[in-house]
């Protein structure tokens, strides 16, 4: 698959490079239309050792009826490491995203470990999420595996590279699904990067957990009362129909699930524009 021009024009979108606040407590976000402020918010949340880039793709398809917004978590992007990581944490740098842009309650949409993140802030902040919307979110049923996992996934090493090329020859989708669309891929990985004096490393803190233990429970469904909405790629080596199907039903206003055709774990990738249809539907 090669960019259509609806997907070049919106990997060129412009943006604002934001900060919630100065110093190790503030987040890195990236803001599309910040100015019209008329319009609701939406707030997009990445997965796992990625950064607010992974929805170059797609929020720019949504500035039409919304204010749009993308995060760095703490540890990832542009948003500094810290010491430790809890789900905490992650929870507060998507408060702290919408408090400094003065918004009270705005719509999350998170991927993967970003979505269970929208998942635990709609439970702690309920006034604060008015709709959440989680794409292809492993969760663990407590009641029915207890010492479950989500299906492994290789954890790259640290430390420097001499040059772009080297550290672009490392650079692995976690879990690994065909390449779709090759310019999508380099695009992501690049914003994955940063050169510093002495050679090539990888943006995410090398010492961020692969797992947070209980931010990914499925018991914490119950308790959410905000509309959610599940989505899912149809080969998605990490959810199944009958996952999905299960988060849903274990949600009070739990909607669908919708599976995306042909769509792998990383559906924003794979396919950006099915992606795009689902969601506006969704927030129609």
């Amino acid at each position: 698959m090669s960019l259509s021009p609806s997907l070049e024009a919106a990997l060129t979108a412009g943006t604002e490079s934001r900060t919630s606040a100065s110093g190790a407590d503030g987040v890195h976000y990236l803001a599309w239309n910040p100015h019209e402020t008329a319009k609701p918010a939406l707030l997009f949340a990445h997965g796992h050792r990625g950064h607010a880039r992974w929805w170059s793709p797609i929020a720019p398809f949504f500035t039409d009826r919304f204010r749009v917004f993308a995060l760095d978590f703490s540890g990832m992007g542009d948003s500094p490491w810290r010491s430790e990581y809890l789900p905490e944490t992650f929870i507060g740098n998507l408060l702290d995203v919408m408090d400094a842009e003065r918004l009270e309650s705005a719509t999350l949409a998170g991927h993967s470990f970003g979505g269970s993140i929208v998942l635990r802030a709609a439970a702690a902040a309920p006034r604060r999420v008015s709709h959440a919307i989680v794409i292809d979110s492993w969760l663990r049923f407590p009641e029915v595996e207890v010492d479950a996992d989500p299906p492994p996934l290789r954890v790259g090493r640290g430390g420097l590279y001499p040059d772009y090329a080297s550290i672009r020859a490392r650079y692995r989708l976690l879990p690994e699904q065909p390449v779709a669309c090759a310019e999508l891929l380099e695009f992501v990985a690049r914003h994955s990067v940063i050169q510093e004096a002495s050679g090539w490393r990888w943006k995410f803190d090398p010492a961020l957990p692969q797992h947070l233990g209980p931010i990914a429970s499925g018991a914490i469904l119950p308790t959410i009362r905000t509309r959610t909405d599940y989505v899912y790629g149809s080969l998605s080596a990490l959810v199944d129909a009958a996952r999905a199907a299960k988060i849903v039903e274990s949600l009070p206003n739990g909607r669908a699930p919708v599976a995306i055709p042909d769509a792998h774990h990383h559906v924003m990738l794979d396919q950006p524009l099915a992606l795009v249809t689902a969601l506006r539907g969704l927030l129609a």
